[in-house]
């Protein structure tokens, strides 16, 4: 008797039209990167991508594949983009196209697509976060053996990572995995700066060293008993060579 009331339930509230937005089948979330190299040493570039995941809930559906649109701004204006195939109990789609902006919203639409008819299944929304900025230091050349950071607080974001590697590498994707940090603090806004230390036994003079900025939000994508979990990441880097 109970079931049998759930599914009346249901039943009068599609026919009322209160489920039509409502997708019962699958579970969508995405990991969104924003990476700004900010420096002379590393060159200035931005990197954006936004990585969209999705499953099904109960079962796997048939059909030639799935139609990826995207509208940037909002939801009225979309366009294909592309067809990820074939169709998989586990999906994803990257998007590194130069269309994308920090500090913006871009929204994803998902259709079956089977016999020529494309059926949307989900509407997937991505805010795009704003890119790290440097104030301090301003020039790749320290000449002292303090180190004075200050940066840009980011909206949306309650706190930032600061750490300070030995590397020089160039590309974005050498330099999200550095490892070994010499020093690794967290700051909690309004907390936007810091006084350190460059002692010689530590940071040697005539080296390079990288300063990372990462701040990141998750949040948790529950339906039809799954978890999982979409990240918003963003991430700045500056080099500076330490001068005797």
């Amino acid at each position: 008797m109970k079931k049998l009331s759930i599914f009346l339930i249901v039943l009068a509230l599609l026919s009322c039209g209160l489920l039509d937005e409502v997708d019962l089948g699958s579970i969508a979330w995405h990991a969104t990167s924003v990476i700004r190299l900010e420096s002379s040493l590393l060159g200035e570039s931005t990197d954006i991508s936004v990585n969209v995941a999705w499953r099904w809930l109960l079962e796997r559906p048939s059909g030639e594949g799935i139609i990826i649109e995207r509208s940037v701004g909002d939801a009225s204006n979309y366009v294909v983009i592309d067809t990820v195939a074939p169709i998989e109990t586990l999906m994803t789609y990257l998007d590194r196209d130069t269309v994308l902006q920090p500090n913006s919203v871009v929204f994803y639409r998902l259709g079956f697509l089977d016999g020529g008819s494309i059926d949307y299944f989900k509407t997937v929304e991505v805010s795009l976060p704003p890119i790290q900025h440097f104030y301090t230091p301003a020039a790749d050349t320290i000449g002292n053996d303090t180190l004075t950071l200050v940066f840009a607080r980011l909206q949306d974001f309650s706190d930032c990572e600061v750490s300070i590697y030995k590397a020089y590498v160039t590309d974005p994707e050498s330099l999200m995995n550095l490892v070994d940090p010499l020093f690794i603090d967290t700051l909690v806004y309004p907390d936007t700066s810091l006084v350190l230390p460059l002692p010689d036994s530590v940071y040697a003079d005539t080296s390079i060293y990288t300063i990372r900025l990462l701040s990141l939000n998750e949040i948790e994508v529950s339906q039809g008993g799954l978890t999982n979990v979409s990240t918003t990441l963003s991430t700045g880097f500056r080099a500076f060579f330490k001068n005797p």
